[in-house]
């Protein structure tokens, strides 16, 4: 047998010392295991939520944007089908007035002409405001082709023709003529564009 090693004192402080080490390496491995372990556990990834975030109000947003671009659409259309419904409220006062004779194609009597000649008059006027305000644009297309139709056939009747030949000899409507010399076929919308 060999005789042990002499223990000497630069031989057990080093060998103290890697020890020390060696505790000190392990102890901190297991500290970062386990700090490691709760960060993966526990971690919270801001930029993670940041972006998820960011991703809803987006799309609130977007929705948001989408519903009030169609409540404004809907509240337009319900505000023009009010405006042209007071338009026919004007016409349907004006026909109402009118002899049923006169209507439907037939000469006015003597005692009838002047109130007719008046009422024509006022239902040319609202007829030119009605070209005009479709070539606006504030009337609907398919408004305004049940508009047409009518203007057409209230001006081929005598009792109409003959007061709008006779104001436009001497005044004018200036959108009925240009609807009326289209021969109702004229795109109105291009009228201001």
């Amino acid at each position: 047998m060999s005789a042990p090693k002499r223990l000497t004192w630069a031989s057990f402080s080093k060998s103290f010392l890697q020890l020390l080490d060696f505790c000190i390496i392990k102890r901190y491995e297991s500290l970062n295991t386990y700090r490691n372990g709760l960060n993966n556990r526990m971690a919270i990834d801001w930029n993670a939520i940041s972006s998820i975030s960011t991703a809803v109000a987006s799309v609130a947003t977007a929705i948001g944007v989408l519903f009030g671009a169609w409540k404004i659409r809907l509240s337009k259309k319900q505000a023009q089908a009010e405006f042209e419904d007071s338009m026919d409220q004007q016409y349907r006062s004006l026909s109402m007035d009118l002899p049923v004779d006169v209507l439907i194609g037939k000469e006015p009597t003597k005692d009838e002409s002047a109130k007719v000649r008046e009422l024509v008059f006022n239902y040319l006027d609202l007829s030119n405001e009605q070209v005009y305000l479709r070539a606006k644009g504030r009337i609907s297309k398919y408004t305004w082709a049940s508009w047409c139709l009518g203007i057409k056939a209230h001006l081929e009747r005598p009792a109409f023709k003959q007061v709008f030949d006779e104001v436009r000899d001497n005044s004018g409507f200036t959108y009925l003529e240009r609807l009326v010399d289209s021969k109702y076929e004229s795109d109105l919308d291009s009228w201001f564009n």
